[in-house]
């Protein structure tokens, strides 16, 4: 699911959960295939993302 701020129709926002972040996100919320916990990651424009405050953006998220 893409997630999105209700006052506008483009999914592409800055984030609210790290304000000091000001790049342009897609925020995607994903539920693992094992049925685990659903988490929100965000998708920057260069194809990096994080999932957590302060988290490296990196292109890909290894498995806990």
């Amino acid at each position: 699911m893409i997630r999105h701020r209700r006052d506008g129709p483009s999914p592409v926002h800055q984030s609210h959960y790290n304000p000091n972040d000001k790049a342009l996100i897609v925020s995607a919320r994903i539920t693992p295939a094992d049925g685990s916990q659903a988490r929100t990651h965000r998708i920057y424009v260069d194809g990096t993302g994080t999932i957590r405050k302060g988290d490296k953006r990196e292109y890909s998220t290894s498995s806990r």
